[in-house]
């Protein structure tokens, strides 16, 4: 690392830095592509999972139109809708790491794991006292918003 950006790149993104600068990993895009035209999709009702505090609800949602132009977000159905303990991830990101193994105690407000978005760290605590009962992700996943990281009783 001689020249300054690589040092404040290592500085600033020490998980990714490394494999950026051995050539390993690409610069991303700042734009999609633009040679395929948005077409219009007809979708029905769809379902998302909303949390509140430490309860995750089931809502439909059902467009007024038959026909959308612009699709911001899909949601994953995939997964449990609620689990009893469960520790879900509030954004959608990268596992950096994952702070503790099945069996730990833990202490809410512990530091559980480490998600990775938007280039910066976030931490996931625990949200009530327990003992680690198992851990669904492992470090390198990539998670969305509402996906159950671990359970804890």
């Amino acid at each position: 690392m001689t020249q300054e950006e690589d040092v404040l790149t290592y500085a600033l993104y020490p998980q990714v830095a490394v494999e950026f600068l051995k050539g390993n990993l690409k610069e991303e895009p700042l734009e999609p592509p633009r040679d395929k035209a948005v077409q219009p999709l007809s979708i029905g009702p769809m379902e998302y999972r909303v949390g509140i505090e430490n309860d995750v609800y089931l809502v439909m949602v059902e467009p007024v139109s038959d026909v959308v132009t612009d699709i911001k977000a899909v949601p994953r159905t995939s997964g449990p809708a609620n689990v009893e303990g469960g520790v879900f991830s509030s954004m959608m990101g990268t596992v950096l790491k994952i702070k503790v193994s099945e069996g730990d105690e833990v202490a809410e407000g512990d530091v559980l794991a480490v998600i990775e978005a938007m280039k910066m760290e976030n931490d996931v605590c625990s949200p009530r006292n327990g003992v680690v009962r198992e851990i669904m992700v492992t470090e390198g996943d990539g998670v969305e918003a509402g996906d159950i990281l671990m359970i804890i009783n």
